[in-house]
């Protein structure tokens, strides 16, 4: 799935509404939508394709996006206590290269 993708598919998550879906997402209209997923992947409430026309995703799109956050968030996460842990390991020995150098000094 392209950036793209994810996020027409989080503005389907979020609004439903095809208008709303095609305003945001900066698509003429639906058939431009569904070409930018595989055929027949989106679902729509009715054939109109109204104001009040909604679109789902169905299950293998929501699975694919469920897996690319908790892979983002496991990625961001373990970067994060990475960064942490060494900030705070240098932190730690900057402190004790100094108190050492203070016990030289009073020798």
């Amino acid at each position: 799935m392209t950036k793209y993708q994810r996020k027409v598919c989080k503005y389907i998550s979020k609004y439903k509404k095809l208008n709303v879906i095609l305003k945001k997402s900066k698509i003429s209209d639906y058939l431009e939508l569904q070409y930018k997923f595989d055929s027949n992947k989106l679902d729509f409430s009715d054939d109109k394709m109204d104001d009040k026309t909604e679109v789902y995703l169905p299950d293998d799109l929501i699975e694919e996006m469920e897996k690319y956050h908790a892979y983002f968030v496991d990625v961001i996460i373990t970067r994060i206590v990475a960064i942490w842990g060494g900030i705070t390991g240098t932190v730690a020995i900057i402190v004790e290269i100094m108190q050492l150098f203070q016990l030289l000094q009073k020798q």
